[in-house]
């Protein structure tokens, strides 16, 4: 139970900081964008060179990182830019070449999924965002029937001690008036005795 805990701490604090970024200026998360497709690219030559095989396999970590850090929008960006790059540097033999039929099934494919990954990712995030304010919001009602409920319990030991005393005055009274009327002591008495226990 520990580890899920810390788990879950620190998966909170990842996306609390997702959230601190999502509200960079625009032009910041697209220029942040461009960078983690400029990288994937990169990874791209320096492990498959300018081979045309599987083009677009590790753009899509960074459609990925680009929707779940900045936004729905990045994300998009990150599928057309990855799509050009792709295009203009890993599917054919000479730069910018024209697509076979086959590769451009690929393309649509990869540009498909891509926003695919950005319109889920988004959809999380803002499933996320609700279930942080629902969460905030049942952590506030708690606290506060807590309070309610001690609030009533010192209202409620209040009442009981309010009553004992009232109790006691009515036998302390009752006992007076005892004594001073003997006609009525045992009556009196015998009330005492009842409002005592």
């Amino acid at each position: 139970p520990s580890r899920r805990r810390y788990d879950a701490m620190s998966v909170r604090r990842y996306l609390k900081a997702c959230l601190r970024l999502r509200k960079l200026p625009l032009p910041v998360r697209w220029l942040g964008t461009a960078v983690l497709v400029i990288i994937a690219c990169a990874v791209r030559y320096a492990l498959f060179g300018w081979s045309s095989d599987l083009p677009f396999l590790l753009f899509l970590p960074a459609v990925i990182g680009a929707a779940v850090v900045f936004d729905r929008a990045s994300g998009f960006i990150a599928t057309v830019l990855s799509a050009i790059l792709a295009l203009c540097f890993f599917m054919g033999p000479e730069p910018l070449p024209v697509p076979a039929p086959k590769s451009m099934v690929g393309l649509v494919i990869f540009c498909g999924v891509g926003a695919f990954i950005a319109v889920t990712t988004e959809s999380l995030h803002d499933a996320y965002v609700e279930a942080e304010r629902a969460h905030g919001e049942a952590e506030r009602a708690h606290a506060n029937a807590v309070a309610s409920e001690r609030r009533v319990a010192t209202l409620l030991r209040e009442f009981r001690h309010r009553v004992s005393n009232d109790l006691q005055r009515i036998v302390a009274l009752l006992r007076l008036q005892a004594h001073k009327s003997p006609e009525a002591k045992a009556a009196l008495s015998e009330a005492a005795g009842r409002v005592q226990v």
